[in-house]
C-alpha cells in the first residue's frame, strides 16, 4: 500500500479507486483576444487526480474542432462529469460591458450548457466580476470540452493578474 491509497470497505482489502477524477485549473495570463467563438486558455493546473479528466496545457491554441488546444479538457466516454467555469473578472474599454461564456463540445461544436454572463452598466472603472457556468455532461465517447466565449461587448480583457482574479474551471467525474 502507498501513501494516499484508499482502502476497501472497513479499512481492509485492496486499495480502491476514489469515485472522483478531477482537474482544477486557471488561466494565468490576462486574456485580451475576446473574439466570439474563442475559448478560455486554461493553462495552469491547481490540482488534479485520476485519468478520466485531462487538461491540455501545452498544445498551440486553436479553434479548430477536434484538434488539441491549450485550455481544452479531454473526458473519457461513458462517465458523468460536472463542468464548472468562470471568467471571474472583466475590464472594459467603455461602459455597458458584458461577456458571456458556455461549455461546448470541442469535437462537434455543440453547446452543452446554458450561458453565464457578466455585465456592468456604465460606471466609473468599467469592471465587473463573476458569472459561473456549470453543467452535468455524459459523453458517449472520449470528448474534448472547452469554456467558449459566446458574446462580448466593450470588454478589453478577462482576468487581472495583479489582483489574482484569473478565470478558473473545475472539471470532475461524478458518481
Amino acid at each position: 500500500m502507498r501513501k494516499g491509497d484508499f482502502l476497501g470497505p472497513g479499512g481492509g482489502g485492496p486499495p480502491v479507486e476514489p469515485l472522483t477524477h478531477f482537474v482544477s485549473a486557471y488561466a494565468d495570463e490576462v486574456i485580451s483576444d475576446l473574439t466570439v467563438g474563442n475559448h478560455i486558455k486554461f493553462n495552469n493546473i491547481l490540482s488534479a487526480f485520476g485519468v478520466a479528466v485531462v487538461l491540455d496545457t501545452t498544445s498551440p491554441y486553436t479553434t479548430v474542432l477536434g484538434a488539441p488546444s491549450v485550455g481544452r479538457f479531454t473526458l473519457l466516454g461513458s462517465r458523468r462529469y460536472r463542468l464548472l467555469g468562470d471568467p471571474i473578472y472583466i475590464i472594459g474599454s467603455s461602459g455597458d460591458l458584458l461577456i458571456s461564456t458556455a461549455w461546448f463540445n470541442a469535437d462537434s461544436g455543440a453547446q452543452i450548457s446554458r450561458e453565464g454572463r457578466i455585465t456592468a452598466p456604465t460606471r466609473t472603472g468599467f469592471d465587473a466580476s463573476s458569472a459561473p457556468v456549470g453543467v452535468i455532461f455524459v459523453p458517449a465517447v472520449d470528448t474534448k470540452v472547452e469554456l467558449r466565449i459566446t458574446d462580448s461587448l466593450n470588454v478589453a480583457q478577462i482576468g487581472h493578474n495583479g489582483a489574482k482574479l484569473q478565470p478558473w474551471a473545475l472539471v470532475e467525474s461524478v458518481p
